[in-house]
């Protein structure tokens, strides 16, 4: 399977997924080398936030590469606030922190406690393009706006096959993809294994094989979906 956004912002900014890796390993070596001796519960990277970005996110409330707490969202008289990217090293110990049981958020309840208590939270602050892909609609988005910047029309997985005949247009192919003759795909993300049949239009939808869906309990917050043949069609 590939994730071909995550991918993409890889290589425009470190040229490969494993240098964009290295470089946020490298950022958490820095900091726990400069730190004062008290030990690195964790590292966390943090991202200055447009204003496109300031309505989805909380701020992140630093000091000298430290974390000391989380606040709520930017305001507009806010300069560049910094948000929590997710990239996380964390030490063992951070699971004292978390109640054995019951939900539990990092920033509202695990790392509080743990810097209320004294442990450091180390920061890597970062600078550049960040898309954030939690839902398939954004996924979706970023994929095509990223395709479009390289000019491409499509990203197609290992073993995916696309005839002459068919038109693939701003989508994301995964592995072992067929798309059969005469097809039209627009605007979507067909999962691995996925069969579209000759002649099938595909528009604005994430696909997956129906055997993945089929005899099992659709999640409270999951989209509505239908079944077509052998798959399973989400509209966006």
């Amino acid at each position: 399977m590939i994730i071909p956004a995550l991918l993409a912002m890889a290589e425009k900014h470190g040229g490969s997924g494993r240098r964009f890796l290295a470089a946020t390993v490298a950022g958490y070596e820095t900091i726990a080398d400069h730190s004062d001796g008290s030990p690195v519960l964790n590292q966390e990277t943090v991202l200055q936030a447009g204003d496109y970005v300031r309505e989805r996110f909380s701020v992140v409330e630093t000091e000298e590469g430290r974390i000391k707490g989380f606040g709520g969202m930017p305001v507009d008289t806010e300069k560049d606030p910094l948000m929590f990217t997710g990239i996380q090293i964390l030490e063992p110990r951070i699971f004292e922190y978390i109640p054995r049981g019951v939900f539990s958020h990092s920033t509202t309840d695990v790392y509080p406690q743990a810097i209320a208590n004294g442990e450091t939270i180390a920061a890597h602050v970062a600078s550049g393009n960040w898309r954030e892909l939690s839902t398939l609609r954004r996924y979706l988005d970023i994929s095509v706006e990223l395709l479009q910047e390289r000019g491409e029309a499509y990203v197609a997985g290992v073993n995916s096959t696309i005839p002459t005949s068919a038109t693939v247009t701003d989508s994301v192919l995964w592995d072992d993809v067929a798309v059969g003759a005469s097809t039209k795909i627009h605007r979507a993300v067909l999962a691995d294994d996925v069969t579209i049949p000759d002649g099938e239009v595909i528009e604005n939808a994430v696909v997956v094989p129906r055997q993945l869906i089929e005899g099992k309990t659709r999640p409270e917050k999951a989209l509505q979906g239908h079944f077509r043949g052998e798959n399973f069609v989400v509209p966006l």
